[in-house]
């Protein structure tokens, strides 16, 4: 054979390797997104950090340095050991120990005076063992993978494949869950009267817990629609099946509602899931619900159906907390604010939803766990309802609703209500003059921290207003009838260190440390107990409004409520440990 067949036929042999190279690294690496590798550090490593973690004893504040570096592998390590079977536990201990023979230089003279290096023979036993433990872990995930994905698959049996046709309305539905198997629950049935009822829920947990919540829901659900369709009625049924069926942490929230086509009323009742927005064709958003409690957290339960209506051009937009809470890489939420956004445009409810699945994709990223979340966050549920123009009379209008009584109502109050009936303690940091509803935002807050050159006024007199944005509401609250009568009779101003002395503001600061006190607290309570926190703040705003028997009783409710949380259990541990907590917000 000449050289120059020679080199032909190598260079034929090397191309066909690197394309036999070059498909398996495809095949390897295939399914590789941009972003997984970032992901894989800064949101998976820090998950197995806290798994591995959770049950053990962090080091006290005063170990630093190196013996706290130290101190921390060894707990890393331990919970890596007990979440081992006994069995595999030995086996990674064993190749431990032959990693660390591996590392040591062991020399043997054989009787003809060979030296035998046996080190590498370690360090092969130590990567044997090693391999089988990761084989076998792998295998155990394969199965119970195959095990979820039978169980997604009959979920999403349960839920309908595509929306019924209803002459007049048009629907567009989707559903993601954040684990293999979710909890959310929606559901459109066309009833035998021509009614459609209308369910979106949310069950308590994530993966398999959930999911069989939402089956029993989804059977009861059924079940009760046939018996009788009301909403309250639904409701009071599903909530007796789940206070008997399952523990206090195991509990759903529902939006319910029973669509009359023909004249577009709509009938339905809330428990404890966020409100749907219903965009009139005018553009005006509203929320529709009321608070309450989910179902499966107590019996009886009081809820109540309300009525609305769909006119020509009207969309409905419902949702689970997923699509709000979805955050991006930064933490930051997707928020209601930004649904509200997408919804104002209008359009049709297919176009709607994709304007809001493609804002989504654009401004998420599915993570593991939220900080201080301790559960998992994405897109879960956008189910929109639309009614063609054509089909249907006009909607009755209320005669007020162009008025200031509108105006109040869906502004100053509900921005105030919001930050009454926001979970999460709100703080105000004045820097200048709150007058009239600005005053009232601030002290709808749970905490005022004010600046020396604050001032506050009730402004409306001076202006011949009356006082609006539940400043009547307030004040007599915070400083009783007769000075919240000198206040808005006369309007004068009142300095913060006044306001201090009256009750209005917790604390008055140099103007040049307002925002770093501000701050402070506001991190301190981001290490707290944030349920329990949040549990207090509805008992004691609840108080105001409940005799001595209703807030005893509410009392009682919050603390069972709490103690089924994971910060109340290591807060009750550390006291007993006689340690400072580590409270992780759930």
């Amino acid at each position: 054979m000449s050289g120059s067949t020679q080199r032909r036929t190598w260079l034929e042999d090397t191309l066909a390797w690197a394309e036999r190279a070059a498909r398996h690294a495809a095949s390897y690496t295939g399914e590789l997104k941009t972003g997984d590798l970032h992901r894989l550090f800064n949101q998976e490593a820090p998950l197995a950090l806290r798994v591995l973690t959770r049950d053990q004893t962090p080091p006290a504040e005063s170990v630093t340095g190196l013996r706290r570096f130290f101190a921390n592998v060894r707990i890393v390590f331990h919970g890596m050991t007990q979440k081992l079977s006994p069995a595999r536990r030995v086996l990674f201990l064993a190749a431990l120990v032959f990693f660390v023979l591996g590392m040591i230089q062991i020399r043997g003279q054989g009787g003809s005076g060979v030296v035998i290096d046996i080190s590498p023979l370690w360090i092969f036993l130590s990567s044997g063992l090693f391999v089988f433990l990761l084989a076998l872990e792998l295998v155990d995930r394969v199965l119970v993978r195959d095990e979820l994905d039978v169980a997604r698959q009959l979920q999403r049996e349960l839920l309908p494949a595509q929306a019924p046709e209803v002459q007049g309305y048009g629907f567009a539905l989707s559903y993601r869950t954040a684990n293999e198997v979710g909890g959310d629950y929606y559901g459109v049935t066309p009833l035998p009267d021509g009614r459609v009822a209308i369910a979106v829920g949310d069950a308590s947990g994530h993966g398999m817990a959930a999911g069989l919540l939402m089956a029993i829901a989804n059977a009861v659900l059924g079940l009760a629609v046939e018996l009788d369709p009301t909403p309250d009625r639904v409701a009071t049924l599903l909530n007796r099946v789940l206070c008997r069926t399952g523990d206090r942490r195991s509990f759903m929230t529902l939006f319910f509602a029973l669509l009359s086509p023909g004249s577009g009323e709509l009938r339905y009742t809330c428990a404890g899931h966020p409100f749907p927005l219903l965009r009139r064709a005018d553009g005006e958003i509203a929320e529709l619900g009321r608070g309450g409690y989910p179902l499966g957290i107590r019996e009886p339960l009081e809820l109540e159906t309300r009525v609305s209506a769909l006119g020509p051009g009207d969309v409905l937009l419902l949702f689970s907390d997923g699509l709000p809470e979805a955050v991006n890489a930064e933490g930051a939420a997707f928020g209601f604010d930004r649904l509200q956004g997408l919804l104002a445009p209008g359009g049709s409810p297919q176009t709607i939803h994709d304007r809001i699945i493609a804002a989504l994709a654009a401004a998420t990223v599915v993570v593991a766990a939220a900080p201080r979340s301790g559960s998992l966050v994405t897109a879960r549920l956008a189910l929109d309802l639309g009614r063609e123009v054509f089909a249907v009379p006009g909607r009755i209008v209320d005669e007020l609703a162009l008025g200031p009584n509108a105006l109040i109502r869906d502004g100053a109050q509900r921005l105030v209500a919001a930050v009454l009936d926001c979970e999460k303690p709100v703080i105000a940091a004045v820097n200048g003059t709150a007058a009239g509803i600005g005053a009232h935002l601030a002290l709808a807050c749970d905490l005022v921290v004010a600046a020396e050159s604050a001032k506050f006024i009730e402004v409306f007199v001076r202006r011949g207003l009356v006082p609006d944005g539940g400043g009547a509401y307030l004040l007599p609250r915070l400083i009783g009838l007769a000075r919240t009568k000198e206040l808005m009779f006369f309007g004068d101003a009142v300095p913060a260190t006044e306001a201090e002395r009256l009750g209005l503001v917790n604390r008055v600061v140099p103007d040049g440390e307002l925002l770093s006190v501000a701050g402070e607290w506001a991190a301190r309570l981001a290490a707290g107990p944030t349920r329990s926190i949040a549990l207090t703040k509805w008992l004691v705003n609840r108080s105001l409004e409940s005799d001595r028997a209703q807030a005893f009783h509410d009392e009682a409710l919050a603390q069972e409520i709490n103690m089924t949380t994971s910060d109340a259990q290591e807060g009750v541990a550390s006291f007993v440990e006689r340690r400072d907590p580590d409270y992780r917000g759930w």
